[in-house]
């Protein structure tokens, strides 16, 4: 356990004591270490204290907020133009009592970030400095789309920062005094923060302080959560209503010390009491009900009013002389706002889902897109004491009405007849109220319109082949889809076609490459599709009704998986895209092909360290929507005019997206990611705008397809059942036994690694809905999740010598990096912070260093990183990706990337760099102290256990392990004593293609 661990350890366990017991406890648990014991009570000291800045009182934190910069602190504008660190400051943001804001350029990624540097009164404490640093650490995980994304915590020449991303849009609260808010864009806006504070609690953190302030408004739609200052860390596995006492990694409150805004304050908080979740509910129902009448539920002349308002008065009602949906509105507000959080929302999952069902509703009423005038006439409760400025108040009714936002019946008729909506306008009185309600109950029902829950989709299966049917393309009358299938065997992809609802599909291609990415004609004479061999990918015409092929062109193919190949034909015939490279060394590109004369040109240039890729034509042809990719799962959606130009970028998620499809009238792209955990099928208009979700039951939704003509919709459906099998080595029990099922769930349990005392097992699962790292003992029992990102991936854990952490890599950043997490449990401490991708580490012998593979500097090498604080050290120069330290820590050893057979050796310090194995290896391999135990595969289906010894230097087959492996990550383990092997197996896979008719 490192010093800091220690520390943390004793300062929670003196914690849990009185205070006349704590000397006698520090004495015993430190020992003669008196520097130990003074950090530890000076951390006591600084909790006991109401003035840090975490347990700060809300009037004094406020006032440190707004305070001008201390002496010694950056002046505002007085860096304007100068280098810090990698970064370069352009201009002043801001500034108060928690530093200078500035708008800098990250040299690295030329992008933007708002860089905060924070002032010396609130770095000089340790204790302090290192509470926040935890806190933002953990925060700095949540990684969704409408979180503020921290992306750099450090240190230059003694000043402390933050960088986080930079915002282009306005305060919530510029909104709300600026010009008018549409009904339909304030439930917009909470709909997001809601989804938000979902991603945060899920991992155990309470916002504390959700005000408009701390809410972003960008220019596309998209709301931005600021500000976890005050957030606190809770216990996930006991769910999201908790108390502060239960914390283990964030610290505890001093009961009796307000936190946060008092106007957006439960009555829990506004008391100084313990709060959960349920209090980020609440003041995000304040928030929500500003937005709609223009002031908030709870005012007053002073602090005490308003605090008194929170804890005595309830909030003028909306107006229940509204129809329908602003009815419900009003019902969600109120439940909200409920005094006792007993009847307040459980969960900010159930106000989330209440407020995208309305949402939905709206779609049909506010097409009317009616305006939240500000001229509101409001009403306080009759016992409510003050005003506030610019409102008028009735004190009489206890109601808010919001002007034109009731939908009077004559209002509704103007706006029917103004918008033409469904309703002929001969109709009159009482026969044209039937009509509109009628309609109101047809579209709630969800008649022909996308974006509803999953009973208004009905999918049925395509296609049921045996194994795996991949990538659907629609022929452009709708009739027939053209598919990928690795056939009965499963050993190879051809392309297919399947009229539907007609008989068995049609084989087109026979070859023994694999054939993908098939793309019709516009005529549906021909289809196009890709060939991969090797490194070349050649593009091939084939007529679809099957014949003779036709050679285009041969391209490098990507280093990215060849699935991502997608082809994309012009509207017109004329023109194929493609993504490609002119060489190895170049950046992947997006290509357009002439079907005449077979010349191609780069459409537009990639920025280094990305990959563009999934071209697709809009139905006119003008515009081509592809993704950009960094790293392993940050994907973007790009829009490009075809005859080229800037590209706009189109979503801002970090998140994985596998494909894209436009839908017919050109106005919005449908596309398949994992926003918000599995993967699921999202609308978004090309306009801009925060995505929608289009609910078809399932969250294993890939690869989807619009047809363009016949209202239909096609996308893939994965099984896949992948479980860890424990087999006893046949080669120290003299014959071979059956394996045994050890971790078995029905979602993906891979990456086993026995712990160095062999009585645990650390994996990764997906059992939680996401990719996580998990321990448990070592006959399987006992699971427990160790980390809590929700959302990005975990995975290729291993464990330190000592046993106490596991090192793992994670794209919780956007591209993956290294990170280290207790076997206890608590926040995960990322490691390396290059804008790269390092993956897979291991530890040395003396628990000191961590190796990683990293293609930091362009291609895969080597690398290793202190555990503690220092920088990266390059170990190899030929290649690498994945390695171990030998057991007399003198060599490493290392494998390339995953496409290349062998296991190599250096010395530690670097040097020659020798080749021992000439096969095995692909991240399934383990040393011990006598030798290398290492995996070939046969075939799909059988894979060998093969042994090279240390002494001899020769190879031995051990066994034979049946059925199909998970080698996509490290799915081998050895235990310490040799005896027993773990691997992750694939127990039932493949996909289907879904149907969707009536697609609208």
């Amino acid at each position: 356990m490192d010093r800091d661990q220690r520390i943390e350890e004793i300062f929670h366990a003196a914690l849990e004591r009185a205070t006349e017991e704590r000397d006698a406890f520090l004495a015993g648990a430190c020992g003669t270490d008196q520097d130990l014991m003074a950090e530890v009570s000076s951390l006591l000291a600084a909790h006991d204290q109401p003035d840090d800045f975490i347990d700060a009182p809300a009037v004094e934190l406020a006032k440190e907020l707004l305070a001008e910069p201390e002496l010694g602190a950056p002046e505002l504008g007085a860096m304007d133009g100068r280098p810090f660190g990698h970064y370069r400051i352009l201009s002043p943001l801001g500034a108060g009592g928690m530093g200078v804001v500035y708008l800098a350029e990250d040299a690295h990624l030329s992008r933007k970030v708002a860089l905060k540097l924070l002032p010396p009164h609130f770095t000089q404490f340790p204790d302090r400095l290192r509470r926040f640093i935890r806190e933002a650490k953990s925060v700095s995980a949540l990684n969704h789309p409408n979180i503020i994304t921290i992306h750099e915590i450090g240190e230059v020449e003694g000043v402390h920062y933050i960088a986080t991303e930079f915002i282009d849009g306005e305060t919530l609260r510029q909104k709300i005094c600026g010009a008018e808010m549409k009904l339909r864009e304030a439930i917009d806006l909470a709909t997001q923060v809601a989804a938000a504070l979902a991603s945060a609690h899920a991992a155990g953190i309470v916002h504390r302080d959700i005000k408009p302030e701390n809410i972003m408004a960008r220019r596309d739609g998209y709301a931005k959560v600021l500000d976890f200052g005050l957030a606190k860390l809770t216990d996930p596995a006991q769910g999201a209503v908790l108390s502060s006492k239960t914390l283990k990694a964030g610290g505890t409150t001093t009961p009796g010390v307000v936190m946060g805004t008092i106007t957006y304050m439960s009555p829990e908080q506004a008391r100084g009491l313990e709060v959960d979740a349920r209090s980020d509910i609440f003041s995000l129902g304040v928030v929500l009900y500003e937005m709609i009448t223009g002031a908030p539920p709870f005012v007053g002349v002073t602090t005490a009013d308003v605090i008194a308002a929170i804890l005595t008065y309830e909030p003028p009602r909306l107006s229940h002389s509204a129809p329908g949906s602003l009815a419900e509105l009003g019902r969600i507000v109120s439940k909200a706002l409920r005094k006792d959080r007993l009847r307040r929302y459980q969960d900010i999952n159930n106000l989330l889902m209440d407020l995208k069902e309305l949402r939905q509703e709206l779609e049909f009423e506010t097409e009317l897109e009616i305006p939240l005038q500000r001229d509101v006439t409001a009403a306080a409760s009759g016992r409510q004491k003050g005003a506030v400025t610019g409102q008028s108040r009735t004190v009489a009714t206890g109601e808010v009405s919001v002007a034109r936002a009731n939908l009077s019946f004559e209002h509704l008729m103007g706006e029917i007849k103004r918008y033409k909506l469904w309703v002929g306008l001969s109709l009159a009185g009482m026969a044209v109220a039937v009509a509109v309600i009628g309609l109101g109950w047809y579209y709630r029902l969800g008649a022909g319109r996308p974006g509803l829950p999953s009973a208004a989709f009905k999918s049925i299966p395509l296609t049921s082949l045996h194994g795996s049917e991949t990538e659907p393309a629609f022929s452009p009358d709708g009739s027939r889809i053209a598919f990928v299938w690795n056939g009965e065997n499963e050993d190879n992809y051809d392309i297919y076609v399947q009229i539907i609802n007609t008989g068995p599909p049609l084989r087109l291609t026979n070859n023994p490459a694999p054939d993908i990415a098939p793309s019709w004609s516009p005529d549906g004479g021909h289809i196009a599709f890709a060939r991969v061999a090797g490194e070349e990918r050649t593009i091939f015409l084939i007529p679809a009704m099957g014949g003779p092929e036709r050679k285009l062109l041969s391209i490098t193919a990507a280093t990215e998986s060849w699935k991502a190949a997608r082809l994309s034909w012009s509207q017109d015939g004329k023109l194929l895209a493609f993504p490609g490279k002119d060489s190895p060394q170049d950046a992947t590109n997006i290509f357009l092909l002439s079907i005449e004369t077979l010349e191609k040109r780069r459409l537009l240039p990639t920025p280094a360290g990305y990959v563009d890729m999934v071209p697709a034509f809009s139905p006119d042809g003008k515009i081509l929507a592809f993704i950009r990719r960094y790293g392993t799962s940050n994907r973007e959606i790009y829009l490009v005019p075809a005859a080229g130009g800037e590209p706009a970028r189109l979503t801002h998620d970090n998140r994985t997206i596998d494909s894209l499809a436009w839908a017919p009238d050109g106005r919005a792209l449908f596309f398949t990611s994992d926003r918000e955990g599995g993967n699921s099928l999202w609308r978004i208009s090309v306009s801009g705008g925060a995505p929608e979700q289009l609910y078809l039951g399932r969250d294993d939704v890939y690869e989807v397809a619009v047809s363009q003509q016949s209202h239909r919709l096609a996308y893939l459906q994965s099984m896949t059942d992948t479980n860890i099998w424990r087999w006893e080595n046949p080669g120290l029990s003299g014959r071979a036994k059956a394996p045994v099922k050890l971790i078995a769930s029905t979602r993906q349990e891979t990456n086993p690694q026995y712990s160095p005392d062999g009585n645990k097992i650390v994996f990764t699962s997906d059992r939680s809905g996401h990719p996580e790292i998990w321990v448990c003992e070592s006959d399987g029992s006992n699971p427990i999740r160790l980390t809590s990102f929700n959302g990005p991936s975990a995975g290729s854990p291993r464990w330190s010598p000592d046993g106490r952490q596991i090192a793992f890599d994670c794209t919780a950043a956007g591209t993956r990096d290294i990170y280290v997490v207790s076997v206890e449990g608590g926040p995960s401490r990322r490691l390396t912070t290059e804008p790269s991708e390092d993956v897979r580490p291991s530890w040395s012998r003396d628990g000191r260093w961590i190796y990683f593979g990293s293609n930091r500097g362009g291609g895969w090498q080597v690398w290793k990183t202190p555990v503690g604080s220092g920088e990266a050290v390059q170990i190899t120069r030929g290649g690498g990706h994945e390695a171990f330290e030998s057991p007399d820590g003198k060599f490493v050893y290392y494998s390339l990337r995953p496409a290349i057979l062998g296991i190599w050796r250096v010395p530690v310090g670097g040097g020659e760099e020798v080749r021992l194995v000439d096969q095995g290896a692909q991240s399934n391999w383990v040393v011990l102290d006598q030798g290398i135990y290492f995996l070939t595969s046969r075939t799909n289906a059988r894979s060998n256990v093969e042994f090279f010894n240390f002494a001899t230097g020769r190879v031995t087959q051990i066994g034979e392990i049946e059925k199909q492996l998970n080698t996509a990550g490290p799915s081998l383990s050895v235990s310490p004593d040799g005896r027993w092997f773990l691997f992750s197996r694939l127990d039932q896979g493949g996909s289907d293609i879904m149907l969707v008719e009536n697609f609208r």
